[in-house]
């Protein structure tokens, strides 16, 4: 297999709109992908091969480490993705 690359973002956000105007492919989670087919009316397909999942993560410096804010907002973000995917993963049943 080849591939051809014509266009890269950073953004998942920006996905339905490339694809709309443009006569091509991605490939991203499936939880995202196949929200973005219901939702712009885009096609999705599974992967034809493995890939293995990725990770998320957050950074930060040491020395927010113990600062009663950052770990209100670290708190806040880890539960509002919890909270989406598994909307998500309701959605898809």
């Amino acid at each position: 297999m080849q591939r051809t690359v014509i266009l890269g973002t950073t953004r998942f956000a920006a996905l339905p709109f490339l694809l709309q105007q443009n006569d091509a492919i991605a490939s991203l989670p499936e939880l995202i992908g196949k929200k973005f087919a219901r939702q712009y009316g885009l096609r999705f397909s599974p992967l034809p091969l493995d890939i293995v999942a990725g990770t998320q993560s957050m950074a930060w410096h040491v020395r927010h480490e113990a600062d009663s804010a950052q770990a209100w907002l670290r708190k806040t973000v880890v539960g509002s993705v919890r909270d989406v995917v598994a909307e998500m993963r309701n959605q898809r049943k």
